[in-house]
């Protein structure tokens, strides 16, 4: 068959699939095949280092683009699908992000361990949790804590996320919080931390009503490794899920509630 690069079309909105909920959307999206002899899945280069320097065939970009992404050059042909690689980390470390409702107002706070490397903050706000808009740019200060707040709510969700950039323009996003105004819902904030540490995978959670919920966890290729059963009393809580027999890799989270919510959450351990 000789040699030829795959080429595969990015959609990161569509609906149905996995990569519109994480793994992080300032992480790599590249060409992946599977590997039957370790049966698992691998990127066509090594460890996802992707050279962009050979236009057009780019072999990774961001996962809010859209477009092609080709593979290295092969020569073995199997199942190829796409798979991501998340961010470098970067030296601003957030050591705290909250939202709550005061007198009407979003109340916004977030922490960091330093401000040397700080650029500015992007604060943004959704309404649905997938389309942000900015809000505000707070500029760095020798204070490390800061707080924003968001005047008079409308009813609803209101979701928020930070965007931390660096001098070199380097960036990355927290975790999306939200604040709920004269309405009940069950919403899934997501991991705490990623990576997991120690063996337990947190969720930060708000749940209308007393109810259970399953968690179910499988790896890259859709092979389910754990699953549990949980239950969560109503209002704001973090349930733990035990992921201490996984070997160390990137795994999927699924978890639904009784009432209908359900969110995916990659991972690595």
């Amino acid at each position: 068959l000789g040699s030829a690069r795959v080429g595969i079309n990015y959609l990161p909105l569509a609906p149905s699939f996995w990569y519109q909920t994480g793994p992080d959307i300032n992480s790599n999206v590249g060409v992946v095949r599977y590997n039957s002899s370790s049966d698992s899945w691998e990127f066509t280069n090594a460890s996802g280092n992707f050279n962009n320097v050979k236009p057009p065939f780019f072999e990774a970009i961001l996962k809010t683009n859209t477009g092609l992404v080709y593979s290295d050059v092969e020569t073995n042909f199997s199942p190829f699908t796409i798979g991501f690689s998340f961010p470098s980390i970067l030296s601003i470390k957030l050591t705290n992000f909250s939202a709550q409702l005061q007198n009407g107002d979003g109340l916004i706070k977030w922490q960091v361990s330093n401000v040397t490397e700080v650029k500015h903050f992007e604060l943004e706000q959704s309404s649905d949790g997938i389309r942000f808009q900015k809000l505000a740019t707070i500029s760095p200060s020798e204070n490390n804590a800061f707080q924003y707040f968001d005047k008079n709510l409308t009813s609803g969700i209101h979701y928020y996320r930070l965007k931390m950039v660096e001098k070199n323009d380097r960036f990355t996003y927290s975790r999306i919080e939200w604040i709920q105004v004269g309405t009940e819902q069950t919403i899934i904030s997501g991991l705490l931390q990623n990576p997991v540490v120690g063996g337990q995978a947190i969720v930060k959670l708000y749940s209308a009503s007393a109810q259970t919920a399953d968690a179910i966890v499988v790896d890259l290729s859709g092979r389910v490794m754990l699953s549990q059963g949980l239950t969560m009393q109503k209002g704001n809580s973090q349930i733990n899920i035990s992921v201490l027999p996984l070997t160390a890799g990137a795994y999927f989270l699924k978890l639904r509630t009784k009432d209908g919510v359900e969110k995916v959450m990659p991972f690595l351990k």
